[in-house]
């Protein structure tokens, strides 16, 4: 974006739709989007919270810690939580399902924001590799992240 800002500066993206959830929070890149007045809009973040729970077998605190600010809150969900939370934090969502509970559910989410903290997350913004080695990660997300923009040629005098 850095980069598309650079060369088309009056044709700033409205938004940018990228990879986040509770354990990939894409902090810096959310504040520059922000700062930039580009909508972030987060894609499959609760697409990994069942892993997160295989991960706590392995020694993995991440759904506990989401279970304990869930309890806290009084929130029983943690689906909710992260999309409430990731809401508060003016990131617009797009979860996904089949199931008519979980849309119901889903949708309800919006009305958990008022009780969520902007840093309610923010004991798992440094992500958990055990999660991520159990599949709870978006591959392709992490793969264009990776990528960086061609060094400018030099021009030859």
């Amino acid at each position: 974006l850095k980069e598309l800002i650079r060369i088309f500066p009056k044709e700033k993206p409205y938004a940018n739709e990228i990879y986040i959830d509770a354990i990939h929070q894409e902090v810096e890149f959310v504040r520059f989007m922000q700062a930039n007045s580009i909508q972030p809009i987060a894609y499959r973040a609760i697409a990994f919270v069942g892993t997160y729970a295989q991960a706590s077998a392995l020694g993995d605190t991440t759904a506990a810690t989401l279970n304990e600010i869930g309890s806290k809150l009084k929130i029983d969900s943690p689906h909710a939580l992260v999309l409430a939370c990731l809401m508060k934090k003016g990131i617009c969502v797009l979860p996904k399902s089949k199931s008519k509970e979980h849309i119901k559910s889903n949708f309800a989410a919006q009305e958990l924001v008022d009780k969520v903290q902007l840093d309610s997350l923010k004991a798992l913004e440094a992500g958990s590799a055990t999660a991520d080695m159990l599949g709870a990660a978006d591959t392709y997300a992490a793969t264009f992240k990776d990528i960086k923009p061609p060094a400018e040629s030099k021009k030859s005098e």
